[in-house]
């Protein structure tokens, strides 16, 4: 068929996907449903797997920022499955059984947990009919009733991996953020482009059109920063990763913590205006392609019930201006508890309840000064 068919797993979403010509998309569908449905999960098959899982696990601890991110959610969502890494501890990989996997599938694989998404030469009253034909085995609902089950909490606090053979420090910083079907979402998804993202390697030097990565820049705080936002279906992480080095842990630190909470009052329209034209052009450039759109469509349906067009995105971006942005900021950034990472030589790694502080800030002291400065006068929040 010339087709590509793959798979993958995030932590809320298991993707079975295929990218065939036009003429084969019944054939396709069948594949797929066969593949949810009536794999063998043979013995010999599930120990390749494992062996395979074991050779990524070792990849993936390679990788710092992998490492910071699981970490991250670990400390984040404690007593939560959130908090769980995607490949699970090798004991478990070690251990895992073919009982293990049909058990998961039976209670997860169920038709209200499921969505059959299509993208590109595909007519959908025919995919209807394809999946109506292929999936109509399927058990209509789980036997697990996930409804009952205890909201993810969110816990601030720290960790910090010590390990001397790592020149760089990598640092991440986080506090709690919006779920997809927040009105939220999209304000803060505006907040990370303003914050924006800087990298040595990109030759710009100080010359950004973000306050917190030119004060990075100038000052040589780290050699990479990006601002990111995480959401889930009940929740979300808003936070920074940089890679820095021992001696500017702390000052990187409240660079960040304090740049957040500026934002509260004192975020001019002229950064927001900036950030939105970012965030609709992200927004395009995220859906390149039949594969990124067909990706949207399922994880869209799943989590919201139907899928927003760029265009409802677009409408709702206009509508953000500053005093949206202060109260977003405020509600997520002010006085809150961080949830702080930090991997290599942490010896200057700031005390927590430092991290604490940097969160808090008068906001009517905040905003009487920054009143009383004019440019190119700055408020030192440190």
């Amino acid at each position: 068929m010339g087709a590509a068919l793959n798979a993958y797993t995030s932590r809320e979403h298991t993707v079975y996907h295929a990218r065939v010509f036009k003429d084969h998309v019944p054939k396709a569908v069948e594949i797929l449903s066969d593949i949810i449905q009536n794999s063998t999960l043979s013995e010999e098959h599930v120990e390749r797997e494992r062996s395979t899982i074991l050779t990524e696990l070792r990849e993936v601890s390679k990788v710092h920022e992998e490492v910071s991110f699981d970490y991250l959610h670990s400390i984040a969502f404690q007593g939560s499955s959130l908090g769980y890494t995607i490949l699970g501890p090798p004991e478990n990989i070690r251990s895992i059984t073919r009982k293990n996997l049909q058990d998961y599938i039976q209670t997860h694989y169920t038709a209200d947990r499921m969505v059959v998404a299509a993208a590109g030469a595909v007519d959908h009253d025919e995919l209807v009919k394809l999946a109506e034909r292929h999936f109509a085995a399927l058990p209509s609902k789980s036997t697990v009733d996930f409804a009952a089950m205890p909201p993810v909490q969110y816990t601030g606090s720290a960790v910090t991996h010590h390990d001397d053979t790592i020149e760089d420090v990598h640092l991440t910083l986080a506090v709690e953020g919006a779920s997809w079907s927040s009105p939220d979402y999209l304000p803060l998804m505006v907040i990370q482009n303003l914050v924006g993202a800087w990298s040595r390697d990109l030759g710009t030097g100080a010359n950004v059109s973000s306050r917190l990565c030119e004060v990075i820049a100038t000052e040589k705080l780290a050699s990479s920063f990006k601002s990111f936002t995480t959401c889930y279906n009940e929740t979300g992480l808003f936070g920074a990763y940089a890679i820095t080095t021992p001696h500017a842990i702390e000052d990187l630190s409240c660079e960040v913590l304090s740049e957040w909470v500026r934002l509260c009052n004192r975020v001019t329209p002229v950064e927001v205006e900036r950030a939105k034209s970012k965030l609709r052009a992200s927004v395009l450039l995220a859906l390149d392609g039949n594969s990124a759109v067909c990706d949207d469509i399922g994880r869209s349906i799943l989590t919201l019930g139907r899928r927003q067009t760029p265009s409802e995105l677009f409408e709702r971006i206009d509508k953000i201006n500053v005093s949206v942005i202060g109260r977003v900021a405020e509600q997520y950034f002010h006085d809150t508890d961080p949830a702080a990472v930090a991997i290599g030589d942490v010896y200057e790694f700031p005390d927590y309840n430092q991290l604490r502080g940097w969160t808090y800030v008068s906001l009517s002291l905040s905003l009487s000064l920054s009143l009383s400065l004019s440019p190119p006068y700055k408020l030192i929040t440190c």
